[in-house]
């Protein structure tokens, strides 16, 4: 498979599991935990987080330069029963 058709395979598969799945550009990962999102750039030129209004920076901010790390509040996880 291509890179292409993998990243399509995978969050359709996800989509039917129910997970919510977004498409970031290489190198930027991005981590829950608890009430905190936090960005991470691993690549080696600045990235740009997807715009979201309601994000409330903590820490960084939407522009993140190489090896930039980015902090907010989101609403905490909640198990589904």
């Amino acid at each position: 498979l291509t890179s292409d058709a993998r990243t399509a395979l995978l969050q359709t598969l996800a989509r039917e599991a129910g997970l919510i799945t977004q498409v970031l550009p290489e190198g930027l990962r991005l981590r829950r935990y608890g009430g905190l999102c936090f960005a991470f750039n691993y690549a080696p030129e600045p990235q740009r987080l997807p715009t979201d209004p309601a994000r409330d920076f903590l820490l960084g901010g939407e522009d993140l330069p190489p090896a930039g790390v980015a902090a907010w509040r989101v609403a905490a996880w909640r198990v589904v029963e």
